[in-house]
């Protein structure tokens, strides 16, 4: 499966892939996953990340600086406190350009991720 995301700019290309194997006799193994970075006026991967978990809802900050996604936890009673499948989260903030990851926060359900521009400081509400 394959999703692309535009920058803001039109400049940058996002690909979130996941690729999942299936054995002959039928048996599943683990998917590879990959968030990839293209510069479309060179044509190349700027920058590629390969979490060892499924991305979910990722998106491009309007200023184009950051992206945001939803993962599941890696250990979700460390990371979240859950002891249950259903609900261990991470929140997850990557640096656009490098696709390091800033800043995370866990999040125990899962959610549906909105970004929208921020308003100017004094502005009417």
């Amino acid at each position: 499966m394959r999703q692309v995301i535009f920058g803001p700019h039109g400049t940058q290309l996002y690909l979130r892939e996941i690729e999942n194997h299936v054995e002959e006799d039928g048996t599943q193994r683990p998917g590879s996953y990959r968030l990839a970075r293209i510069d479309l006026a060179r044509g190349v991967v700027a920058a590629e990340w390969r979490p060892t978990e499924m991305v979910y809802d990722l998106q491009v900050s309007p200023d184009g600086r950051d992206l945001y996604l939803f993962q599941p936890a890696p250990e979700p009673a460390r990371d979240s406190g859950c002891e249950s499948s259903t609900c261990p989260y991470v929140f997850r903030r990557l640096d656009a350009d490098s696709l390091a990851v800033v800043a995370e926060r866990p999040i125990v359900g899962h959610r549906q991720l909105v970004v929208r521009p921020a308003r100017p400081a004094g502005a009417d509400r």
